[in-house]
């Protein structure tokens, strides 16, 4: 293997007698895991920590080398092991930026990482002589951190200079000048005439960055109002590294890395914000920037920042998204104006002025950002109370007539649709299988209402859509393994379970009988206009793309299935497994239909597509994505094929099929009250319903979405009252 460069010399080294030293080969390194840090339990990160209880250290660095990114730390070993990170910072006054725009985020009320600044006794004492011990290199090449390097990890460290090739004579000289530096230092700050390190000490977040979570999925409208009211804070601390909301210079994408997306115990995600820093201006160009917000304040450009998410995503933005990303703007714009007033954003500076003083700082360090927060937010004031507020979010257009209620809803829905359609049609018909298709795991013996949702009436709908020449059928499923990812597994499970627990659909659904007919797919990006197998699949031409998008199916090698599969994904990290008329997608369900519409059959695309899904979530995201996917792929093939191709808009019904009148009404199948697919979660603030706009969307009010909600909360309170008493009687008396 090629020999890495030698690292550079410890400090000090070059006042020493040239040496030549030998690098060696970098030993073993180990990857930084965001699942296997993210199963860790954050510690608190309140003094005194126990730094001795250390057991592993490795550099996470952000693009910067040696000098960026942050160390996580591991305390303790298995079970009961916790994380925490420390980040160092070359100049004091960063650091207090630092802080001082996380003080000013969470007094916004929006997710920051907890943290505070180390004593100078801690870092030298407790900190560093334990991580320097556990610390292990994470790159692949002699990147170190600075922080460590320069306190002595070659000195300390025999084996790291055992392998630099650096010879023990000068890290023992080494060492003697570190220990008489560090004295010097402790003096000077016990004396008050210097502040310590400038490191903090920060709260471990769970979850990835969004580009590590691989795309916007996972992001639903609360989550786009977040990251507009963090785009508001951003342009009050004058910090262009997130979003590239009125930060949309040429070539700006900002840094998505920046949010975190902290999972909820109710199985949405909190967007995090991480790395913020104040950027004061002053003079002239304070006052342009000044200008500049008075001016374009009210409707600031989300082109750039769309483009941004659309990248990452490898998907169109949704309309209800960017009207959501406006809408979280005008809320951080309100709530700056409702800090300034009640002088809310005065004290969390104030506070930090006072932690810089009390960490043997001057009030001198922060006027300018001072000066820059209040100048900036009067400005933003003034805009907010000259009107032009946030416009209004009206609820999605209503479609009482694609929410199914009823066990014989959806036969009779297939009856009807099947006898409406015009002569010449191409009828795709595309149903999730768990609480659509079936009652759940029901044991092989039980009753057929019990086995199929629907019973008969469904199996009836079925054979009318069979007797249909030309018709389709698929089976579009979200299961996933343990990972929350697809794999070749869940169709072999499905399959099985249709054989041993609903047999009678075997006659409308081609289930895989091995793996020989498996395959998995992915859209990967491709030049406009096709590839050089000419598998053009689309390419897109929305407003706000910096560049229109196309792709292609790839089809996954089989030698890359199994563990590690993931990481050898050329596309958005969104793969779709399918055998026979089954297909595995997660909740990328209009993926699915899209490449069942375009990739499956020779005969022509069809005209007519019903998808039918008992989360209205899902249902709802192929009502709203599947038809612009459709026109995006009718005009790539279009410009491949010339202008004599006629233009694809097939009829797209996307139907929920609402369990309430079953679970309340006929009581034929027991209420659900959590998890991912339950239609009444409330987001991560508990102050709005996650799928409101998809329940609005069919048609419920927002008092029949409150009024069934109270009705499952009594359901979970009652089943918990109960479990608790049975755990009561089994505990024997004492």
């Amino acid at each position: 293997m090629e020999m890495p460069p030698p690292p550079p010399p410890p400090p000090g080294a070059s006042k020493l007698a040239a040496r030549k030293w030998t690098a060696t080969a970098v030993p073993q390194v180990k990857e930084y895991s965001v699942s296997e840090w993210s199963a860790l339990s954050p510690a608190q990160i309140a003094a005194p920590l126990p730094w001795s209880e250390t057991s592993l250290c490795v550099h996470h660095a952000g693009y910067k080398g040696t000098r960026g990114g942050v160390l996580m730390i591991r305390l303790g070993d298995g079970a009961d092991a916790q994380s925490l990170c420390v980040k160092p910072c070359q100049r004091l006054v960063n650091m207090d930026l630092e802080l001082l725009a996380a003080d000013i985020l969470s007094a916004a009320g929006l997710r920051v990482p907890a943290a505070r600044l180390a004593t100078q006794a801690e870092i030298e004492d407790k900190m560093v002589p334990n991580l320097i011990a556990k610390f292990e290199c994470t790159s692949g090449c002699w990147n170190i951190p600075d922080f460590l390097s320069s306190a002595g990890l070659y000195c300390m460290r025999a084996d790291l200079r055992q392998q630099a090739g650096i010879p023990d004579s000068v890290a023992v000289a080494q060492l003697a000048a570190l220990k008489a530096s560090r004295a010097e230092r402790r003096a000077a700050i016990e004396a008050g005439e210097a502040r310590a390190e400038p490191v903090a000490v920060l709260e471990f977040v769970r979850g990835p960055t969004l580009p590590q979570a691989g795309g916007i999925a996972a992001l639903g409208e609360g989550e786009y109002e977040t990251l507009g009211r963090l785009a508001a804070l951003d342009v009050l601390l004058n910090n262009a590294d997130r979003l590239p909301i009125f930060f949309e210079t040429e070539g700006n994408q900002g840094n998505l890395g920046n949010i975190i997306l902290e999972p909820s115990s109710d199985g949405s995600v909190v967007c995090c914000a991480i790395d913020s820093c104040v950027n004061p201006l002053e003079g002239a160009t304070l006052e342009k920037y000044v200008e500049r917000i008075r001016a374009e304040g009210n409707a600031p450009s989300l082109t750039a920042a769309s483009a941004a998410l659309e990248m990452l995503g490898g998907t169109v933005l949704l309309d209800s998204h960017l009207s959501a990303l406006r809408h979280g703007w005008y809320q951080g714009l309100e709530k700056i104006c409702e800090m300034t007033q009640n002088g809310a954003l005065r004290a969390a500076i104030d506070m930090r002025v006072d932690a810089a003083v009390a960490a043997g700082g001057t009030r001198g360090e922060l006027p300018k950002a001072t000066m820059h927060l209040l100048t900036v937010a009067e400005a933003i004031a003034s805009l907010v109370a000259a009107g032009g507020g946030p416009p209004p979010r009206h609820p999605p257009e209503a479609y009482p007539e694609n929410r199914l209620s009823g066990s014989s809803a959806l036969g009779a829905f297939l009856m009807k649709a099947c006898a409406s359609l015009p002569p010449d049609a191409s009828a795709l018909f595309a149903f999730d299988f768990d609480k659509t298709l079936t009652n759940g795991f029901a044991p092989p013996g039980a009753s057929l209402e019990a086995r199929i949702r629907g019973g008969a009436h469904t199996l009836e709908g079925l054979k009318v859509t069979a007797d249909l020449p030309g018709a389709r059928r698929y089976i579009i499923t979200a299961r996933a393994d343990e990972t929350g990812r697809v794999s070749q597994g869940t169709l072999q499970q499905l399959a099985s379970q249709i054989s041993r627990s609903q047999p009678e659909l075997l006659e409308y659904f081609d289930t895989p009988s091995d793996e020989s007919c498996y395959r998995i797919v992915e859209l990967v990006p491709a030049v406009p206009g096709g590839t050089s197998d000419g598998t053009s699949v689309g390419t897109s031409s929305s407003p706000g793309a910096l560049r229109p998008y196309a792709w292609w199916w790839r089809d996954v090698p089989r030698v890359s299935w199994g563990p590690g599969m993931y990481a050898t994904l050329q596309g958005d990290g969104r793969p779709i497994l399918h055998g026979g008329s089954v297909f595995a997608s997660g909740y990328h369900k209009s993926l699915a239909l899209l490449f069942a519409c375009t990739a499956l059959s020779d005969a022509r695309p069809p005209t007519h597509i019903f998808f039918v899904d008992d989360n209205p979530h899902n249902a709802y995201e192929v009502h709203c994505d599947l038809p612009e996917r459709m026109r995006v792929w009718a005009g790539a093939e279009a410009c491949r094929s010339g202008p004599q191709v006629t233009g694809w808009a097939p009829v797209v019904r996307s139907l929920w099929w609402d369990l309430h009148e079953e679970e309340f009404e006929s009581q034929t199948i027991p209420p659900n009250t959590s998890g991912p697919d339950f239609a009444y979660l409330r987001d991560g603030a508990h102050s709005d319903f996650l799928y409101g706009p998809a329940l609005r969307h069919f048609g419920l009010s927002l008092s029949d979405i409150a009024e069934r909600a109270q009705r499952y909360e009594r359901v979970r309170k009652e089943r918990e009252e109960l479990r608790a008493a049975t755990r009561s009687n089994a505990e024997p008396a004492s």
